[in-house]
């Protein structure tokens, strides 16, 4: 099984203060629709930094398989999406991730 660890959003326009985030995802081949993501966490505060507090890690993955992440403040509503592909090297890695925020 392999495993997505995302470490942190790179903000577009930096926060004053923590947001939260849902954070979900699904096979990039299945259709960009609601009913295809599956919510890792619905709650994740996110300093300005823009370093989880703990990294957010996606577990049980297929490494055959291509996975779009998807992050939405729940503030505004802003996302950004983020698609994940194995490489035969290894299964695991980590990922910094951008999104687009207005305060």
């Amino acid at each position: 099984m392999a495993k997505i660890t995302l470490l942190s959003i790179d903000w577009t326009l930096v926060p004053d203060s923590p947001k939260m985030v849902v954070i979900s995802y699904r096979r990039t081949t299945d259709p960009d629709v609601p009913a295809s993501y599956i919510i890792v966490a619905s709650g994740v505060w996110v300093p300005p930094s823009g370093e989880f507090y703990a990294p957010v890690e996606i577990g049980g993955l297929d490494p055959a398989q291509e996975y779009t992440v998807k992050v939405v403040s729940v503030c505004g509503n802003y996302s950004f999406q983020q698609n994940f592909v194995f490489n035969d090297d290894t299964a695991d890695f980590s990922f910094g991730f951008s999104l687009g925020f207005t305060a």
